[in-house]
């Protein structure tokens, strides 16, 4: 049995090397996942909404860190930074932006006419952004 045991160490001891010198090949590349950024008017702590969307992006199969990366931007309150959010998104190749508030939709549409815009609030028809908007109505999405 001493004799098995001493045989089996070499082994042991290389598998344990091999396996810290790739741990980093082996967890998924979370860079490589498609982004969707999204817009958030509150503070951080703005829980209900963080927690609803990924619960949400869960139930339809797509789980952060798996299948998609979500990043969250937090305004605080403040609508001002809606269009350096929005550009920040455009220039890290986002595949789709989220926004919750109509002031970060229009940052939005005017940061990019390729980014698909899934905006949750206001009346988008009743605006006609379709007609306000016409070389960037097709990437827009709203729901009331």
């Amino acid at each position: 049995m001493r004799r098995r045991e001493i045989m089996l160490l070499p082994l042991g001891v290389a598998m344990t090397i091999w396996f810290c010198a790739n741990i980093t090949a082996l967890a998924q590349d979370t860079a490589r996942l498609p982004l969707v950024g999204v817009m958030v008017t509150g503070a951080p702590n703005s829980g209900p909404l963080v927690t609803g969307l990924r619960e949400d992006l869960a139930a339809l199969g797509d789980v952060e860190g798996r299948s998609l990366r979500l990043d969250f931007r937090f305004a605080d309150g403040d609508a001002q930074r809606f269009p350096e959010m929005a550009e920040a998104f455009v220039k890290e190749n986002a595949r789709v932006i989220v926004v919750f508030s109509e002031a970060a939709a229009h940052a939005a549409q005017r940061a990019t006419r390729t980014i698909p815009i899934i905006a949750i609030a206001g009346d988008f028809v009743a605006e006609d952004w379709p007609k306000a908007w016409p070389n960037r109505a097709a990437t827009s999405q709203g729901s009331a």
